[in-house]
């Protein structure tokens, strides 16, 4: 960019200055020697609209911009559209050195009017537009990351704290279960008990079989003894009513004689 306004205040001067000392100086860049020329000119004719952009153009070389500004301004009060025209768009070089880029816009797009065959000033112009716009969408894209880095920080902190909820509520349930908990508890208790005396009442009924299976056994031995006690008995009944129909019929016979 810079070359570029370098460029057209050399090429300003070749073409409307051939003759000027000031120009032979400035491209030898003795910008000192040219700057007093131009000063020397603006003592005796203090209107020379060339003589004020010659002057800016070695006060801008000499670094002392603002001298610079000044001039260029005065040049551009000059009625030569040319001249007008390399003034406003030396002007919106220096505006855009300072970042300002919509001034420096509206002086490109004034020398582009004056002077429609101002091809350099419509390259600066569009450059410009281009890197504006690309400078948008570069702080679009921030905005969108910042907006996207947010909302990703804000999902992870209210992820962190559900996580942290359901750690506490886990640990909530852990020290103190919920009613259905509780019930479910209580009915698993209930079913364990309810089984347990089942099994209780199955093992009772078992042994009380077996029992009962065993005792008949015992039973069958004492009966059997007893029955052979009374079968004996019963023997010796028979044995003494035998001996008594027999001592019955001995008395009787005794008793006929």
């Amino acid at each position: 960019m810079r070359l570029r306004i370098f460029f057209m205040l050399v090429l300003f001067f070749s073409v409307s200055l051939a003759q000027d000392r000031g120009q032979k100086l400035y491209q030898e860049q003795k910008y000192d020697e040219a700057r007093a020329h131009y000063d020397l000119i603006l003592s005796k004719r203090e209107n020379d609209r060339a003589a004020h952009f010659g002057r800016g153009v070695s006060a801008y070389f000499q670094d002392e911009k603002e001298t610079a500004f000044q001039s260029f301004k005065q040049a551009l009060s000059t009625k030569d559209s040319m001249l007008q025209s390399k003034t406003l768009y030396n002007i919106g070089n220096m505006l855009y050195e300072q970042q300002k880029m919509d001034e420096s816009l509206a002086f490109y797009k004034k020398a582009m009017i004056l002077e429609p065959s101002d091809h350099d000033a419509k390259i600066n112009y569009e450059l410009i537009k281009r890197q504006m716009r690309k400078q948008e969408e570069q702080e679009q894209n921030q905005e969108k990351n910042q907006d996207s880095n947010k909302n990703d920080q804000n999902d992870d902190n209210q992820n962190k704290k559900q996580g942290n909820q359901k750690s506490e509520d886990q640990q909530k349930s852990e020290n103190h279960p919920s009613e259905e908990e509780n019930k479910d508890q209580d009915d698993t208790q209930q079913s364990r008990s309810a089984k347990g005396e089942q099994d209780q009442k199955k093992e009772s009924e078992k042994r009380s079989i077996q029992n009962q299976e065993t005792e008949p056994q015992h039973k069958s031995d004492r009966q059997l003894n007893a029955e052979a006690i009374l079968n004996a008995l019963k023997d010796n009944e028979k044995i003494n009513q035998k001996l008594q129909i027999a001592r019955s019929k001995v008395l009787k016979l005794e008793k006929d004689w």
